[in-house]
């Protein structure tokens, strides 16, 4: 897992075994959820799943830190902060 923010938005790779569904959630420091990203199921390989600095009804977030999980088949396949610039 790892992830490369820019400008507006943050890029992680997600590595999928056995066809798994995958799920982003993007969190504010205090805990409260900001959007769910769900991705499907993808093949057994490396992929890159894209969150674009939005909440779930599309409003831009104002930079700042922002707290991750991916979960690929329903459990923690990853967890971290990332900064989105502005």
């Amino acid at each position: 897992m790892s992830a490369d923010p820019n400008l507006n938005k943050a890029t992680f790779s997600v590595f999928n075994k056995g066809n798994q569904p995958i799920e982003m959630y993007v969190y504010k420091p205090s805990g409260t959820l900001v959007t769910v990203i769900t991705a499907g199921t993808w093949s057994a390989d490396m992929s890159k799943l894209t969150w674009d600095g939005k909440t779930n009804s599309g409003t831009q977030l104002e930079g700042g830190v922002y707290v991750w999980q991916i979960k690929v088949g329903g459990a923690v396949a990853g967890k971290g902060t990332v900064i989105l610039a502005k």
